[in-house]
C-alpha cells in the first residue's frame, strides 16, 4: 500500500494526530472484517477465539496498517488489569519524542471482562469508533527515548519484569530500581538513588550542579547506576509531577 505523505519536515504531535485520524475509516473496515468473520456457539465458544474476544487480533490490524500507510513505529500492548490489548504509535527524536494512543474499546464490540468475552451482536463501525489520544507525557513508560526501543519484559528470577521502567523501592539502601538486559541478555537489577536525599529536579542549579557533577552526558551505558540517576526526571513512573526528556 502506498504511505502517506506528511507535508511537515519535522514531526508534530498535530501533524501525527491528523494522519492517525485520516486512518479511522482503515481502522474501523478492518474492526468490521474480523468482527463480522468471529462466530460463537450460544455458550459464546469460538473455535478460533475460545471463551476470549478479538481485541488482538484487532491490535495486529491496525499496527499493520499504520506501518502500511504512514512512516511511524507502532506495537500492540496489553494491558493486564484492563485485560485489553490496544496500540501505541510513536516518534523518536531528540527533545520531541511523540507518543500516541489509538484504539476501538472492546465494549463496542463484546461484553465480559477477564478471558471471557460474548460477541455483541449487529454492531456498525465506523470512524467514531476509534480513539486517538496524545500520550506523549507517558512516552518514558513505554518506549526508551534513548535507542527507541519499546520498553518490554522480560524474566528475572522466575517472575516477568518491565525492562528500562524504574521504579521505587522500599527500604533498601536505595531509591530507586530498574530492570535491564545485559550485553550477555541476561536481565539484572540495577539499583539507585540515595534514600535519605530529596530529588530537586526542578532547581536549576541543582540540575546544573548534579549533571556537571555526574558528568551526565557521558553516562551511555543503561546496566549502570549513573545512566538512570542522571535521567530520573524522564519518568512518570516514579510519581515526578513535572518530567523532562532532558537530564538533570
Amino acid at each position: 500500500m502506498k504511505k502517506l505523505i506528511l507535508s511537515e519536515s519535522t514531526v508534530t504531535a498535530i501533524g501525527m494526530k491528523n494522519v492517525l485520524d485520516g486512518l479511522k475509516s482503515d481502522f474501523a473496515s478492518s474492526a468490521k472484517k474480523l468482527y463480522d468473520a468471529w462466530e460463537q456457539d450460544d455458550e459464546g465458544y469460538s473455535e478460533s477465539y475460545g471463551s476470549g474476544g478479538i481485541c488482538d487480533d484487532i491490535a495486529d490490524a491496525m499496527v499493520d496498517i499504520i506501518h502500511e500507510k504512514t512512516p511511524y513505529t507502532a506495537f500492540r500492548h496489553y494491558d493486564e488489569h484492563a485485560c485489553h490489548t490496544s496500540v501505541y504509535v510513536y516518534h523518536c527524536e531528540e527533545d520531541n519524542n511523540i507518543l500516541f494512543f489509538v484504539d476501538i474499546s472492546p465494549y463496542v464490540y463484546e461484553k465480559g471482562g477477564g478471558y471471557t468475552w460474548k460477541k455483541i451482536n449487529d454492531v456498525e463501525f465506523d470512524e467514531s469508533v476509534v480513539d486517538v489520544m496524545d500520550m506523549s507525557g507517558y512516552f518514558d513508560s513505554f518506549v526508551d527515548g534513548d535507542n527507541c526501543e519499546v520498553i518490554g519484559e522480560a524474566e528475572y528470577k522466575g517472575k516477568q519484569v518491565e525492562l528500562n521502567k524504574p521504579f521505587r523501592t522500599s527500604g533498601g539502601n536505595k531509591k530507586y530500581a530498574v530492570y535491564v538486559k545485559g550485553g550477555s541478555g541476561r536481565v539484572k537489577m540495577i539499583r539507585f538513588g540515595d534514600p535519605n536525599l530529596k530529588a530537586k529536579i526542578n532547581d536549576p542549579k541543582a540540575v546544573k550542579s548534579f549533571v556537571a557533577r555526574h558528568k551526565c552526558k557521558e553516562k551511555t551505558d543503561k546496566t549502570k547506576a549513573g545512566y538512570w540517576a542522571c535521567r530520573l526526571p524522564r519518568f512518570k513512573s516514579l510519581g515526578f509531577k513535572n518530567t523532562s526528556s532532558k537530564y538533570w
